[in-house]
């Protein structure tokens, strides 16, 4: 019992993190299902066959979240010597890599807003744009650096 209770309340974790998912970056919500499934899988490494069944999800709709995730960084491909099938598990350092590629488009927020600028004859909305993603571009950059340190 007590570990159907376990069990029950992973479950109810991976879909309050997949909402977390799929507001904070705009993930779908399959995606993020997936994503947060393998954040807390035992063993931390699954097959599509398996997060399909975990999650009752079709498996085209697995195949599809781990490709795109595995684009990303977030996880990665998983191999065992002797078995044909490929696993997939969370990558520790794919969080860092999210961060950079939200890096990249606060930068360039600045720039379009910078750009704008030289067009626009009230300045001040593109102003207020140019110097809110400049603090962010400058404060994330920051963190990054900490991460490296």
């Amino acid at each position: 019992m007590v570990q159907e209770d376990h069990q029950t309340e992973l479950r109810a974790f991976v879909e309050k993190l997949s909402v977390f998912f799929g507001m904070e970056s705009r993930m779908p919500h399959s995606i993020a299902r997936v994503l947060s499934y393998l954040l807390v899988s035992e063993p931390a490494h699954q097959s599509t066959d398996q997060i399909a069944t975990a999650l009752k999800l079709s498996v085209g709709s697995v195949n599809t979240a781990v490709n795109l995730l595995a684009q990303t960084g977030l996880i990665k491909r998983v191999t065992f010597t002797g078995d044909r099938r490929y696993y997939y598990a969370s990558d520790p350092g794919g969080w860092k890599q999210a961060m950079l590629i939200r890096l990249q488009s606060i930068h360039h927020g600045v720039t379009l807003a910078s750009e704008g600028m030289k067009l626009a004859t009230n300045k001040a909305r593109l102003q207020a744009m140019r110097d809110t993603y400049a603090i962010f571009e400058s404060e994330v950059e920051k963190l990054i650096q900490r991460l490296d340190a």
